[in-house]
């Protein structure tokens, strides 16, 4: 009889790695759908040239992925999926302050969306690299 493995053999880091990079992709998300709102009230002139530049250049770092691989060769990828989350939510908290005292210049908007697709990325290529090191290969 074939058994399934169960979720208690699964390592205790393997849960915490997934939790990160399921809030990692989940904080991309929300950063990707609030900031095209956020361009729309804080600049009302242009809107679909503003919006088209965001997600342009929010777009752009996932073509970045060879060369972040690289770095994440060469950085340990526990410190990178540590600083990553904390890089954006200071970069969030920071263009959130300066929305909330009245207007956000857009070269602001369009680094906060090009810093936020590149730190996802680089966090889902350093994160690739662990999930070999918990299952023995097969013989």
């Amino acid at each position: 009889m074939t058994t399934l493995p169960t979720s208690a053999k699964l390592p205790t880091a393997f849960w915490t790695y997934w939790a990160g990079i399921t809030l990692t992709a989940l904080a991309y998300s929300v950063v990707s759908i609030a900031l095209p709102f956020l361009v729309l009230a804080t600049h009302p002139a242009q809107p679909e040239q503003a919006v088209g530049s965001v997600v342009l250049v929010g777009s752009l770092p996932l073509f970045l992925g060879p060369l972040l691989g690289a770095v994440a060769d060469r950085v340990a990828p526990r410190n990178i999926l540590l600083v990553a989350p904390l890089l954006r939510a200071l970069l969030v908290a920071g263009v959130g302050a300066l929305a909330l005292r009245g207007g956000v210049p857009l070269p602001v908007l369009l680094g906060l969306a090009f810093f936020n697709g590149l730190l996802s990325t680089l966090s889902f290529t350093a994160g690739g690299t662990l999930l070999p090191g918990w299952w023995p290969p097969n013989s």
